[in-house]
């Protein structure tokens, strides 16, 4: 059964909000109809990132995870190995926050779960499998920053959503976004379980792709993909796949990736252009 309700909650402790979330789904227990949970935080710091990472949240800032029950619908795309990848999910992040804020244009995906504005950092999403009670759950997490403090740190090569958008939005606060992106994303995650065939859903994937493919912002340049056992492959972006899958024309040939970072080693001439 499709869930149909979901609450969101602010939290002011400092762990991860994914951890929180899984907290909360134990402690309510087992249920025959389970409802879709979002938890956010203005004040997390303990936050995890990518590969276990510590997220780094700015002054304005924003953590927020979403779950979900991963019933029949999306167990089957579980069971054939298409699961909602990260970079289906930032693209629907994306489009909250631009819906939200009445812009169109500046925000690019970084694969694999990232937001770029000028080639620095906003916004990163984490996506885990967790079994809680008896049940595999879905936890989508959101951090993004909206105003740093201070200078951010250079390490980070990363800046605050709102700072990089100027005085028009210095009404704006972090935490505002938390209600439009967990929207965005509970009506996604719906209407994909809402497909009546498997042919429906990945339509609806190639659909959802379609659209990330546009606001790609690796393609064309040089890039170095770094793997999980310390394998590094560089080449020419060439773009996401309907699957989500990164593609890399490298000296031997194209090469596909559903794991890894990528960092651009090089621009493309035009992007070059662009910043003389």
């Amino acid at each position: 059964m499709m869930p149909s309700m979901w609450t969101l909650d602010e939290t002011h402790l400092p762990d991860s909000t994914q951890d929180q979330v899984a907290a909360r789904l134990i402690e309510r227990g087992p249920s025959h109809e389970p409802q879709p949970l979002a938890l956010f935080s203005g004040c997390q710091s303990a936050g995890r990132g990518s590969h276990g990472r510590l997220w780094e949240l700015a002054a304005d800032s924003l953590a927020l995870t979403c779950a979900w029950p991963l019933t029949d619908g999306l167990a089957d795309l579980a069971l054939r190995g298409r699961t909602p990848w990260p970079a289906h999910l930032i693209g629907v992040v994306l489009r909250a926050i631009e819906s939200e804020l009445g812009v169109n244009d500046g925000l690019q995906i970084k694969w694999p779960n990232d937001l770029w504005l000028d080639r620095h950092k906003v916004a990163g999403l984490l996506v885990e499998r967790r079994r809680l009670v008896g049940r595999w759950w879905w936890l989508i997490g959101v951090g993004l920053n909206g105003r740093w403090a201070g200078r951010c740190p250079a390490h980070l090569s990363a800046t605050g959503l709102f700072d990089a958008m100027g005085s028009a939005f210095d009404g704006h606060r972090a935490r505002d976004l938390a209600r439009p992106i967990a929207s965005q994303i509970m009506s996604w995650l719906a209407d994909l379980e809402g497909c009546q065939t498997v042919e429906h859903r990945d339509a609806c994937l190639r659909q959802s792709m379609a659209f990330c493919r546009q606001r790609d912002g690796l393609k064309d340049h040089v890039v170095e993909v770094c793997l999980a056992d310390g394998q590094r492959v560089s080449g020419r972006a060439e773009g996401l796949a309907e699957d989500g899958a990164f593609c890399l024309r490298t000296e031997t040939g194209s090469q596909r990736f559903h794991v890894g970072e990528a960092r651009i080693v090089s621009l493309s001439q035009s992007a070059g252009r662009e910043m003389a």
